[in-house]
């Protein structure tokens, strides 16, 4: 499923991530490294969610996906 999505998401300027000489893992390593979107989970996300899930539980989730 990840291919059909990635493939569809390209045709859109501005999904970066779904080009196919982009590396997601790669892409997603950095963006947890550098907390690129710590201040919008805190501010924004973590109030849409239906369990109270802190940025760090979730950003450790996402590594072992990797």
């Amino acid at each position: 499923m990840i291919k059909e999505v990635r493939e569809v998401r390209a045709q859109s300027s501005i999904c970066f991530s779904a080009l196919p000489d982009v590396d997601v893992s790669g892409l997603l390593k950095e963006i947890i490294k550098e907390n690129v979107y710590r201040k919008d989970y805190e501010n924004l996300t973590i109030q849409l969610l239906e369990e109270n899930i802190s940025y760090d539980m979730a950003i450790e989730a996402l590594k072992k996906i990797d």
